[in-house]
């Protein structure tokens, strides 16, 4: 079996990447560069290749198929940066992986906690030592109420460790969850733009979906609520969430895909 790595990190995936060479007898080739056009010759004489995010569209799919590769793995939950479709069509076999709910519910509780409780701030603060309390007053999770949009298992993670925090729990998924309903309340979708001060995403992406954070959804919520969004950015509008935060002050936007927390 021959695999060819493309967007490869030394430092947190060469040790599994070695161990899975050696106890499944597989040949690897890496590079750090993410797939390409420019660079799909890399895996030519490679069945299989290895992915992280980048675009796999029809044109790069195509190229990939003729220098031999039959099946594209990527090393993410979701994989909506791939064009399902055309790969079917031609004869591709897609994979995709899973790993712990729970990792996901844990950075979601920390950008919770960082933007009620002013951390950027505070940390900015911190390297220019100045130490003064104006400013940096948070909010405790306590008195908040909690829109969980999504209650699959990273959803239902998120609700269960809120729980411990005293804050009131709404949910909205097309399919309730017996599970969820112990500690949280089912509620419509526009129940919980217009009265939740923190509204958390964990959806997996899809037409419906896409961009139902838009302008109209973010005109609904009150001022100072936080919006979290540790699933996928496409859901969110972020030219609309962006706009938001140049116009509202004490609104927050919490996102996983840049890293970044955004705080007023």
């Amino acid at each position: 079996m021959k695999l060819f790595v493309y967007s490869y990190r030394e430092f947190d995936e060469a040790d599994y990447f070695q161990q899975a060479a050696e106890e499944y007898g597989i040949e690897i080739a890496f590079t750090a560069e993410e797939p390409s056009m420019e660079n799909a010759d890399f895996a030519e004489g490679y069945p299989y290749v290895s992915i992280i995010t980048t675009k796999i569209d029809e044109e790069l799919l195509k190229k990939f198929w003729n220098l031999g590769v039959r099946m594209i793995s990527t090393r993410t939950i979701g994989y909506d940066h791939i064009d399902v479709e055309v790969a079917k069509r031609i004869g591709f076999h897609i994979s995709h992986v899973t790993y712990s709910p729970e990792c996901v519910a844990d950075y979601t509780l920390m950008l919770m906690l960082m933007c009620i409780r002013k951390m950027k701030r505070i940390m900015q603060r911190e390297e220019l030592n100045d130490f003064s309390l104006p400013g940096i007053r948070g909010r405790e999770l306590r008195g908040f109420t909690v829109g969980v949009i999504g209650t699959g298992r990273i959803g239902q993670a998120v609700i269960r460790d809120l729980s411990g925090f005293g804050c009131r729990i709404y949910a909205y998924d097309l399919y309730r969850n017996a599970e969820v309903e112990r500690y949280a309340e089912y509620v419509e979708l526009k129940e919980i733009y217009e009265t939740c001060d923190m509204i958390t995403l964990h959806m997996p992406l899809n037409d419906a979906n896409y961009h139902m954070i838009d302008h109209d959804a973010i005109g609904k919520m009150r001022k100072g609520t936080v919006l979290i969004n540790t699933a996928r950015v496409s859901q969110c509008d972020r030219d609309a969430a962006h706009g938001v935060l140049h116009r509202r002050s004490g609104w927050g936007y919490g996102t996983s895909f840049r890293k970044k927390l955004c705080a007023a």
